[in-house]
């Protein structure tokens, strides 16, 4: 008999997956018949690194170290094979996954750990090798879509057709175990994450992803009853979040059934309470009766236009068959209806790009009316990817630095926890590294001050009443508010936005992260994205953010109702002060409330007379406009000093899905 140690680290600090993958490659082996028999499973790794102790195991005695390898768990697999070759030189170390680089001729050199790179899929050669080490023969030459260390390229491998097990289903009892433990390392059944695989494949080839060229394009369907199982187990272990992996769900009409199946299990247990979908970009019928089904289920917590750029010379440089971008924008729209968070994604520094196209994106999405929330990924070569061709590269002159991803909540003691280097695009043929800090700079700005409320309200009046464009206002804004010394509060805030970006970019001999750690509240351990970074600065700044603001807006603009719209707008903003005991008094002379009442129905996008003029108090009393109740409940005047800044920046700020509008009063019901 033989030992097996699976491992495939979590990146997330506040959720944790189920090892998805432990339960194919366990199954695969059993498949074989008589080989489970030999087979002794240690329980695998798949939670956060801080949690991950190999004393736990019998390393002497283990034969196979089986690492799932991608961008953010790379170097502590590689690690962990390094310190198990160590202990014991005889096991065997087998990676799969995107990211082994296998096509570098130095991979073996420069990952001597390694023995065994599974290229794609891993459900036909995993078996093969366990085989090979029981029977102590060790002749994996034979075996197809292998690279290995002393035997080279086994060529083209052999890709499952039938999915006949449901592996939570199979393994329930283990898998409940994991949910357990799961559940006590992130101290909520609710951050318990299962991944749900209805489909395997994508035919589209982005040349910023690794999917299509991983799964070899074409789609392969897992049957209905699989599936089934593995939604019944997520009620069944309590399960706080299904992700459903497929590449474009919705793509087939079942997948409306499937997310019905979903619905159902949630009405039936209560979990899961959530699910996020990647969905589809072409079969807009079924998208939009998926969306809507998940909606009515209250199991989507966000719906995600992934458009990554609107403009059509970027979506061509990296071949992206997009349908236009307006379509996805009316999908959002019919299936958002108001009460679900639409979040415009976007990637930066993509080939193609410049600095007024990137600009472009947001405004083509505010002008449709899509107005709360964007999301900003920064482009990474992924190994496997198109991008990472020589020719793809010498085309378009890409120049990386390498830098680690994105994480949310970083720990600034442990920066690193987790994810590992990557390459990141900083300048292309059609723009500059400087252009690219410019790019990150408006970027950071236009996530904070409109998608956090700050200037959200003041900009649609005067686009609606006063046929101020988006594009005019936030431009001006940024070039002569944001950048401009003469508002000091502000101007310090760019100032440490743009330090950080020019290091990051310049200074190769540091490490440099994508978060921020916000100096000004030392006891804070989590570090922040730009936007929310910025956020937290101008609150714990309010009073003088809110005299500069008001300086600069009639500094530059002559229009009826300016002070009342500015009063308003500021007034919207739950600020730290904020006594959830005693509520707060909203006084208005315009009746701004039906006005924007009236434009939300319109989709922001009918020009709108002044509102009437009015004399009014309301009450507010804890209550935001996040569609998640549990965000609403302010604390934090419980507590003092720096304590109750972080349960003031937990609660209204660091929220994950409609991140700004947790931050302002809901008046608009």
């Amino acid at each position: 008999m033989i030992d097996i140690l699976y491992s495939n680290p979590c990146s997330y600090t506040s959720f944790e997956y189920l090892p998805y993958i432990h339960g194919i490659l366990k199954g695969s082996v059993d498949d074989v018949p008589g080989l489970g028999d030999e087979v002794n499973w240690y329980k695998p790794i798949y939670y956060r690194k801080n949690h991950i102790k190999l004393s736990r195991y019998d390393l002497k005695n283990l034969n196979i170290f089986a690492c799932s390898v991608y961008t953010w768990n790379r170097e502590t697999n590689y690690n962990l094979a390094a310190e198990i070759k160590k202990e014991n030189p005889n096991c065997l170390v087998v990676v799969g996954g995107p990211e082994p680089y296998y096509r570098d001729i130095e991979f073996f050199y420069k990952n001597p750990q390694i023995d065994i790179v599974v290229k794609h899929e891993g459900e036909y050669s995993f078996p093969r090798i366990v085989e090979e080490v029981v029977l102590g023969t060790m002749d994996f030459e034979d075996i197809p879509g292998l690279v290995l260390k002393n035997g080279g390229d086994t060529g083209m491998p052999i890709l499952k057709k039938e999915f006949t097990k449901s592996y939570f289903h199979d393994y329930a009892e283990e898998f409940m175990e994991l949910a357990h433990d799961s559940k006590k390392f992130c101290h909520s059944s609710d951050n318990t994450a299962l991944m749900l695989e209805s489909d395997r494949g994508c035919p589209f080839g982005c040349t910023f992803c690794d999917w299509g060229s991983a799964t070899l394009q074409k789609i392969r369907k897992i049957p209905l009853e699989v599936v089934y199982k593995d939604i019944e187990f997520a009620g069944e272990a309590g399960i706080g979040f299904i992700d459903v992996i497929n590449a474009n769900f919705g793509i087939f009409p079942r997948d409306i059934d499937i997310t019905s199946k979903m619905a159902e299990v949630k009405e039936r247990s209560g979990y899961p309470p959530r699910i996020f979908l990647q969905h589809t970009k072409t079969k807009l019928d079924y998208t939009k009766e998926i969306l809507k089904i998940a909606r009515d289920a209250e199991m989507l917590t966000t719906c995600v236009l992934p458009l990554q750029s609107t403009s059509d010379v970027v979506l061509k440089a990296i071949d992206r068959k997009n349908i236009p971008h307006k379509e996805l924008i009316k999908l959002a729209k019919e299936t958002g209806n108001h009460n679900i968070p639409i979040e415009s994604c976007f990637i930066m520094g993509l080939p193609g790009d410049n600095y007024d196209r990137w600009q472009q994106n947001f405004f083509d999405v505010m002008n449709e009316g899509i107005l709360e929330n964007f999301i900003v990924f920064h482009f990474q070569i992924l190994p496997n990817s198109p991008a990472n061709e020589p020719a793809y590269k010498k085309k378009w002159q890409i120049e990386t630095i390498e830098r680690h991803p994105q994480q949310r909540r970083r720990k600034k003691d442990n920066p690193k926890e987790v994810t590992s280097s990557g390459e990141f695009v900083i300048s292309t043929s059609t723009y500059s590294r400087l252009d690219y800090i410019d790019i990150y700079n408006f970027s950071a700005m236009i996530r904070s001050f409109h998608g956090f409320g700050f200037t959200r309200y003041i900009s649609i009046y005067l686009k609606l009443t006063h046929n101020i464009s988006y594009e005019d206002f936030y431009r001006d804004f940024h070039n002569n508010f944001f950048m401009n010394p003469k508002y000091p509060t502000v101007y310090s805030i760019y100032s440490k936005i743009n330090e950080h970006i020019n290091n990051f970019i310049f200074d190769l001999e540091n490490d440099w992260f994508w978060e921020y750690e916000v100096e000004e509240v030392p006891t804070l351990k989590p570090m922040y994205d730009v936007e929310e970074y910025i956020t937290i600065l101008l609150l714990l700044n309010f009073a003088e953010y809110r005299k500069e603001l008001k300086q600069y807006m009639r500094n530059t603009y002559d229009v009826k109702n300016l002070y009342s719209i500015m009063k308003f707008n500021l007034d919207l903003i739950v600020t730290p002060d904020y006594d959830y005991t005693k509520g707060f008094v909203f006084t208005m002379e315009h009746d701004w409330q039906e006005y924007f009442k009236v434009a939300k129905s319109n989709w922001w996008s009918e020009p709108m007379d002044e509102p009437e003029r009015i004399k009014v108090s309301k009450d507010i009393l804890q209550t935001t406009g996040n569609h998640a109740s549990t965000l609403s409940k302010f604390k934090w005047l419980d507590y003092s000093g720096d304590k109750r800044t972080e349960t003031y920046i937990r609660d209204v700020i660091a929220t994950t899905f409609k991140r700004g509008d947790p931050l302002l009063f809901d008046m608009f019901k």
